[in-house]
Order: C-alpha cells, then structure tokens, then sequence
C-alpha cells in the first residue's frame, strides 16, 4: 500500500554548539490514499539526543539516541542508536559515513535492523550546501537500497533549514519520500 506522511519535519534544538535535541512530532500516514481521508492514521512521536565531537582537523564524529513514543494503542515503542563520522576539509567537497541498529525495523515490524549510508555533500555557497545520500536497511530478510538528496540552507548564523526527496532502489519501485528540516542554535 501506498504510504504519504503529512508533513515530515525534524526539529533539532541546540543547547550548546555540541549537544542538540531531537523532536519528531506526529505526522498523519495516509495509506491507500483516498479523496475522503478515511484511512488516515497518525505516526509515533519521536524524540532524540545528539552529541557531536572532534576528531582532529577536518574530521568530526558524533553519537545520535533516537526513540519512538506510540500514540495509537496498536504502535510499540522503538530505539535507534547511530554514530556519524564526517570529513569536511577546507574546500566545497565532504563525506559522511552514518551508521547504527533499531530496535524495530524502519517500517515498525519488532527485531533488530542495522543501517548505514554514505553521503557526499558539496557547499555550493557559504550558505547553500547540497548532499547525496545512498543508505541501506539489513533486517532479517534481504538489504533495502535507498537513494536521497537535497539542499541545507544556512538562514542565520544559527538557523538552518533544508529539503529533501528520494526514492527506493531498483527503480520502478513507488516507495519515494519528500521532507524538510529546521534546526536552531540558541
């Protein structure tokens, strides 16, 4: 069944320049959409810790703690644990590495999924940076290959937004996404 989530946001709140907090407030999955709305639900509320540190020049790590709070009686609660490397040298061009294990698999199903991905991204200006991301899903059955992309936008020295859109591989498949993000440093 189709699946379209209304809308995707991540809020990220900045306590320090190193520690951030993570909010995912519900959002409404309409499966099987229809022109009534009648088979609309709303998704678990998420919420998430950040700690970002350095590893030497150009190289930061940081370590992400994400858990799902169920707001309909069928829904369990899930984790995620995950740890971020990043290169960003002096020029436009970085890389990322992200990966980590869920305590459910990305679709809700109980059991362990390890996950990772590889994210190339370019700073188009000081400002307006774009990024690449090729990720995979392992859960018990066989490994689910996704691709994304987007542009981050730096509104304020300490505000950010960005969106982003990406699909399921092979192509020809109809699972694909769109988002956006907001991120703040007080």
């Amino acid at each position: 069944a189709d699946t379209l989530s209304f809308p995707e946001l991540l809020v990220r709140y900045g306590l320090t320049e190193a520690f951030e907090i993570r909010v995912l407030p519900p959002v409404i999955d309409i499966d099987q959409f229809t022109s009534d709305g009648s088979d609309t639900e709303p998704t678990p509320f998420g919420l998430g810790a950040k700690y970002g540190f350095s590893l030497g020049e150009d190289v930061d790590a940081a370590g992400i703690f994400n858990a799902t709070i169920p707001v309909r009686s069928e829904q369990d609660p899930a984790f995620s644990l995950a740890g971020v490397l990043s290169h960003s040298p002096e020029g436009p061009v970085g890389l990322s590495l992200y990966g980590g294990l869920e305590g459910t698999d990305h679709s809700g199903d109980p059991g362990a999924n390890l996950f990772a991905s590889v994210a190339p991204n370019v700073s188009i200006t000081d400002r307006l940076g774009s990024f690449v991301e090729i990720y995979w899903y392992l859960p018990e059955r066989q490994a689910e290959f996704y691709a994304d992309g987007g542009l981050t936008y730096l509104v304020t020295d300490r505000f950010q937004v960005d969106i982003h859109g990406g699909f399921q591989v092979p192509t020809g498949n109809d699972n694909y996404f769109v988002g956006a993000g907001l991120g703040w440093l007080l």
